[in-house]
């Protein structure tokens, strides 16, 4: 597996207003890290916030396959791209399906959050809790 082919994961951990916020920073290095964890922390309201190596913290390198074109196409385009973890950030019917609060909720809807392909989103009215 080349570098072209994976992707480093920096768990982010940064203190916000109302408290901890927690997303995931997809891109190849610590520089480019920390940029896009500034970009999205002031599209959420956050731009106050501290972001250091110490908040945002190489974790894992995953294959690039693994996530959807688009996203894929941000990883090209822009270096990177993020994916939330908090459940008010999270895709709404991933939020309703799972109550919005489990660790091991959390953990189901970051990987489907990863893929957020439309006919997930077309078959939310059908998901229930539980059914994975």
């Amino acid at each position: 597996m080349s570098d072209s082919d994976t992707v480093h994961v920096y768990d982010t951990w940064v203190k916000g207003k109302k408290g901890a916020i927690h997303f995931d920073v997809m891109t190849m290095d610590e520089a480019t890290a920390l940029k896009l964890a500034k970009v999205y922390l002031a599209s959420i309201g956050e731009a106050g916030a501290t972001i250091t190596t110490k908040e945002c913290r190489l974790c894992h390198s995953e294959p690039l396959v693994m996530f959807s074109a688009e996203q894929q196409k941000q990883f090209r385009d822009q270096g990177g791209f993020i994916i939330p973890s908090q459940p008010e950030t999270l895709p709404i019917y991933i939020r309703d399906c799972c109550g919005a609060g489990s660790a091991s909720c959390l953990s189901k809807a970051r990987w489907k959050a990863r893929k957020q392909m439309p006919t997930l989103i077309a078959a939310s009215a059908t998901l229930k809790a539980g059914q994975w």
